[in-house]
């Protein structure tokens, strides 16, 4: 068996290859999905507006208007919250699964395509396994895979996007699938997140006048296409507008989308954030960046004119194109180059494989940072079982499960002896690197499996929700003092209309409306106005989260039970 067909998988075996890999996808984005409850704030915020739409109070107008609270929902476009709604209805409630069940089917989605991709690109399946494999692999991925929002879905129809743009290069191909799926798929991403998923479209035209044919940017997006792009989004908001009240327009469009990227309305970051955060939220695949970078530079060299090189030029400049446009952005958060994920796997791993596949044996330097590694995921895992648990400073109280410490000496121990084993039957390359492989993927099962769920009770506003529900009358509203971003999640696991407390004015109003529970940041109870004539009625968190529940020292103790 000679080097090329030792790394390449038989053309019979590419099919059970991606349906183990899917399989195992499935696996780490299913497993123990309920065993935690929906995160502050985003997650029961997201879950709120599509119950609240599910629920429809006002009707099918309800479909069109979002609401939050009984309000106007300004944020974001309502495709995802269609989508939680629908996986709510067969229950009759959106749960934790149904809101995040959007999310966990688009990173399904978003693996089988880095698969395709990957391998329309090189025709080489065990590139395609790799760069797939990758993605499953990287954290961030999977961790925001499992959780309600918008941003894998978001991902997903860009994947779809770039693929047809990839396939759409060569005019003399057959143009209509792929051209309906480059417009559909945009459409759908503007309806998720709105004018961010339009991105591909100046990307796509930096890498045509990369390749000296901006000229083909008509042929790929004439005047008409666009009715597919935005029209969808364009009929939305002008239906939601018509149907609220003045100020829609403004808050939905001009404030939240256009003041984000240029006033940064929120998360606003300094310019040099994504050259730090963008590669440790790729970890630990960012350390095959400068792999990539030689594969490219050698490739371009080699085959300049060949197909994987140009789909590879697409891909370099669409990562090139969301790094300098969000760093440019006054508002920025680390998922917001998400997008790219997909792209920089097939980089990594299409780079990788041809590497594996010229070389008999690891440079020692790789066995060196594996020996570490290894060492350092069962040093963890010693110190949380010989402490009975590790407590973390940031979470009193809190400590990882003595299984958690068994599980990662487990795979540390296995890890090394597998490779032992493959070492010395002097297995191919690619079957000795799918055991670090493995051992990411474990790692990550072990977090999502077992110290998530250790993390709910500080994380998810559930708790709080509930134990204010339990001192509040039937139909009063519950307060949450100068914490706006909460009111989703309390409004969700209360079933309690809330309302935000400011100031002395808004706390006269909601005594006025019937209300008499808040919930406050214990570090902010003595912002509270007339705080003195209050008392604590329970609490939930600990050290700076933790919260209180307080009502005026007049309250006779809890009242109806909802």
């Amino acid at each position: 068996m000679d080097e090329t067909t030792a790394t390449t998988l038989p053309r019979a075996a590419i099919h059970p290859a991606l349906l183990w890999l899917m399989a195992a996808s499935a696996l780490i984005f299913f497993v123990r999905l309920d065993a935690t409850g929906l995160w502050a704030p985003d997650e029961p915020r997201f879950a709120q507006v599509a119950e609240e739409m599910r629920t429809l109070p006002s009707g099918a107008v309800d479909l069109v208007v979002l609401r939050l609270n009984g309000e106007p929902y300004t944020q974001k476009p309502p495709l995802y919250y269609w989508l939680a709604a629908a996986f709510g209805s067969a229950s009759g409630h959106v749960g934790e699964v149904a809101a995040r069940l959007p999310s966990v089917l688009a990173g399904l989605a978003c693996v089988w395509l880095t698969f395709q991709f990957a391998l329309r690109l090189t025709r080489r399946p065990a590139a395609a396994v790799l760069s797939a494999a990758m993605l499953v692999t990287v954290f961030r991925f999977v961790h925001l895979t499992r959780r309600a929002g918008l941003d894998v879905l978001l991902t997903c129809f860009i994947l779809v996007a770039l693929l047809a743009l990839y396939e759409l290069r060569d005019a003399k191909r057959d143009r209509s699938r792929w051209f309906y799926a480059l417009h559909v798929s945009l459409g759908l991403a503007v309806l998720t997140k709105g004018p961010v998923g339009l991105l591909p479209i100046p990307a796509f035209a930096v890498f045509l006048f990369w390749q000296g044919n901006l000229r083909g940017f008509r042929n790929v997006f004439p005047w008409w296409s666009f009715a597919l792009s935005i029209g969808p989004a364009l009929a939305w908001i002008a239906t939601a507008v018509a149907l609220t009240p003045t100020g829609f327009f403004e808050a939905a469009v001009v404030d939240n989308l256009f003041g984000r990227f240029f006033t940064g309305t929120s998360h606003i970051r300094p310019w040099t954030y994504y050259f730090v955060h963008f590669p440790l939220e790729f970890l630990p695949w960012t350390l095959v960046w400068p792999l990539a970078g030689i594969h490219y530079v050698r490739t371009n060299r080699e085959r300049p004119e060949s197909d994987q090189h140009t789909g590879t030029r697409l891909l370099v400049v669409w990562i090139a194109f969301c790094f300098v446009f969000f760093t440019i952005s006054a508002g920025k958060r680390g998922l917001y180059l998400l997008p790219t994920y997909p792209a920089l796997a097939i980089l990594c791993g299409t780079a990788l494989e041809a590497w594996l596949r010229e070389r008999k044996s690891f440079p020692q330097g790789v066995w060196s940072v594996l020996a570490v590694a290894a060492c350092a995921i069962a040093g963890l895992g010693a110190a949380i079982v010989v402490g009975d648990g590790l407590s973390l400073r940031a979470y009193p109280g809190f400590e990882l499960p003595i299984l958690m410490g068994a599980s990662l000496i487990a795979i540390a121990v296995g890890s090394g002896a597998a490779i032992h084993f493959l070492r010395s039957r002097r297995a191919p390359l690619i079957q000795q690197f799918i055991v670090p492989l493995v051992a990411v993927y474990l790692v990550e099962g072990t977090v999502f499996a077992i110290a998530y769920p250790a993390f709910d009770p500080e994380k998810s506003p559930a708790p709080i929700a509930r134990a204010a529900a339990e001192h509040t009358t039937r139909g009063a509203p519950i307060g949450i003092f100068d914490h706006p971003a909460m009111a989703g999640g309390v409004a969700y696991y209360s079933g309690h209309r809330v309302v935000n407390v400011r100031d002395q004015d808004s706390l006269d109003a909601f005594f006025a409306a019937g209300g008499r529970n808040i919930i406050v940041k214990e570090s902010k109870l003595r912002q509270v106005p007339r705080a003195k004539m209050f008392s604590i009625l329970d609490g939930s968190r600990s050290g700076s989260r933790r919260l209180l529940i307080i009502a005026p020292k007049a309250s006779n103790g809890p009242a109806q039970r909802t």
